[in-house]
């Protein structure tokens, strides 16, 4: 019953690939991908630039909740630094 005690996560998925390329892959200048990973405030201007964008890419069944905006500017790049880097690492160092 561990997972009982842990909150839900919402994190458009979607986003972050666009962000991804974007931002990481393509885009990224000067910045580390750890740089790319702790700018919460670029992330959230993405997301803002992109909100309608990615509402449009979520399922009929989250969209019908009607704070989906908020739900999804409430999503933090950090929960993908946790969840997608070692797989991004994993990946760069395969290469």
């Amino acid at each position: 019953m561990e997972y009982l005690k842990t909150e839900p996560v919402f994190f458009p998925r979607k986003a972050f690939l666009n962000y991804y390329l974007k931002n990481i892959q393509g885009d990224s200048k000067n910045k580390t991908l750890d740089d790319v990973f702790d700018d919460e405030s670029a992330w959230i201007r993405f997301l803002k630039e992109e909100l309608n964008e990615v509402k449009s890419g979520l399922s009929s069944l989250v969209k019908l909740y009607p704070k989906t905006p908020n739900l999804i500017l409430q999503s933090r790049i950090q929960w993908a630094k946790k969840f997608y880097k070692p797989f991004l690492d994993w990946r760069k160092d395969d290469l």
